[in-house]
């Protein structure tokens, strides 16, 4: 049995690195300790695979980010194997200060299967014993060192502030030194950017609502810090009715010269100058921009010169509200997408007003997948329901290279029933030949926001709509009506439809 075991102790040995680096990126946790005491070659693979990603999504006291701050500060060997962070949103000056709750994650993930993908620091590990003052002063040096910040003439640093002055963030070193010195996560997190020079993927679920230190400032100063970023998804704020929308600068994405994917939730982008007129990367090719505000001179830059596969804009109206000049009408906003005309395959477009003003989906000569609302976007009038006219507004408007629509807000009514019945002879009329899915996205209760604002509007331009005619009342059981009214006709026309019914 002896002799078995040392046999096959000594064929893991044998195997490739790459086979090592396999088996360690399936082993949770628990099992690194003792797959890198197996050999020195081991022992490579489990660190590798340990460091390559940072997950931290635990509570600020569970889950201190300055455990693994310690850690990239003194082991900058082990700072370059990071390849991704993925971290919840930290605590403010204010919050610390004043002891307000923490309000983090967003989104709720099985631990179970994240464990695996790297250090969490969860409450399980050892702590480190030191002091707050030599923590303080490894930090700074860190810092220094990285360029962030110069060599302060003293480590002592002033009390928290308790006070908010929204809108604002903090750029003096001064205050990169006093959150720090106060153990603040906004300054620990600044620091942990500029320490990993290889990381290529950052999430961030959650930003706090105060105000905080500004990325482009600091990091900026670094000749590393970003630069390998290659993709980038933050959640942002949540706020009460008693509080404003936070703004956010998007200034760092200047210091970001190798971004691939950018995808902002719950944002209002306010605050960036234009210093440069486009990004410093061109090899965009994902954009998701959901329940954001971001005004049209910031969205031009972010597209100009990229040719991407994938664009999602819709708007959240509270963040919309909360930057100015920043509702985007359809022409607007298909003009914005010109430089990726030939090359997008997916678009999700919300415009955050409206005015009667065509556009054409059809320079998008590669388009296969298309979600839109189905007010307004499909110059569709709210009044329009001849079969005829609808069929020309859709064969005018949808790029023939089609194979799946979503469209959103649907309500009951002769409208609706006439736009699904012509997209499947559009189909049937070789129109839109490889159109094969159809997703329909009812109502329940009421328009959104930005929806009913612009039908009351624009009341008077179409007649004077009544009270019924500008709310969509509750829809019952629409999935099983359109089934039953539709489902033959495109299971002849070779489309799949799909029918949901949603209070959103």
């Amino acid at each position: 049995m002896a002799s078995a075991q040392s046999t096959g102790a000594a064929s893991f040995l044998k195997l490739p690195t790459e086979l090592l680096d396999q088996v360690a990126s399936l082993l949770p946790r628990s099992a690194f300790r003792a797959l890198a005491l197996t050999s020195k070659k081991a022992n490579v693979s489990a660190i590798d695979t340990l460091y390559k990603i940072y997950l931290n999504r635990t509570a600020p006291a569970k889950a201190p980010f300055h455990l693994f701050l310690r850690t990239v500060c003194e082991r900058p060997d082990l700072a370059a194997k990071v390849k991704r962070v993925d971290i919840r949103g930290w605590r403010s000056e204010y919050e610390v200060a004043t002891g307000a709750a923490w309000r983090g994650v967003t989104e709720v993930r099985d631990v179970d299967q994240t464990e695996k993908s790297g250090p969490s620091f969860t409450s399980t590990e050892k702590s480190v014993q030191d002091s707050a003052t030599a923590r303080f002063k490894l930090f700074v040096g860190a810092a220094v060192k990285a360029g962030i910040v110069a060599e302060p003439t003293s480590l002592s640093v002033s009390a928290l502030k308790a006070s908010i002055v929204w809108y604002t963030s903090l750029k003096e070193d001064g205050d990169f030194l006093r959150l720090l010195g106060r153990g603040v996560e906004d300054a620990q997190l600044v620091l942990m950017l500029a320490l990993l020079p290889n990381m290529e993927v950052l999430n961030i679920d959650g930003l706090s609502p105060f105000p905080l230190l500004d990325w482009h400032h600091f990091l900026s100063r670094s000749s590393t810090a970003l630069r390998k970023l290659s993709v980038l998804q933050i959640i942002g704020s949540n706020t009460n009715l008693k509080e404003p929308v936070v703004k956010n600068s998007l200034q760092f994405l200047d210091i970001t010269p190798d971004l691939l994917q950018i995808r902002l939730i719950a944002l209002a982008a306010g605050g960036h100058n234009f210093t440069l007129r486009a990004l410093p990367s061109s090899k965009l090719w994902s954009v998701a921009l959901l329940g954001c505000g971001v005004n049209l001179r910031l969205l031009r830059k972010i597209m100009l010169g990229q040719t991407l596969t994938c664009i999602a804009y819709r708007p959240g109206p509270t963040q919309v509200n909360a930057i100015t000049g920043s509702d985007i009408v359809l022409p607007q906003l298909l003009a914005t997408f010109t430089d990726s005309k030939l090359s997008l395959e997916a678009l999700v477009i919300f415009p955050s007003a409206f005015k009667p003003e065509r556009g054409s989906f059809k320079i998008f000569e590669n388009v296969e997948t298309l979600e839109v609302p189905l007010v307004d976007v499909l110059n569709i009038p709210y009044i329009e329901e001849d079969p005829e006219v609808i069929y020309g507004l859709l064969k005018d408007h949808l790029p023939a290279t089609l194979r799946h629509i979503i469209l959103r807000y649907m309500s009951s009514g002769t409208q609706a029933n006439v736009i699904i019945e012509q997209l499947a002879v559009l189909k049937m009329q070789n129109i839109l030949p490889h159109l094969d899915k159809a997703t329909f996205i009812f109502c329940s209760n009421a328009a959104p926001s930005f929806v009913s604002a612009a039908t009351v509007a624009l009341g008077g331009l179409f007649g004077g709509l009544t009270a019924a005619e500008t709310a969509w009342g509750s829809v019952s059981r629409m999935e099983v009506t359109v089934q039953e009214d539709f489902g033959k006709l495109y299971k002849d026309a070779g489309i799949y439809m799909v029918v949901e019914q949603t209070d959103e």
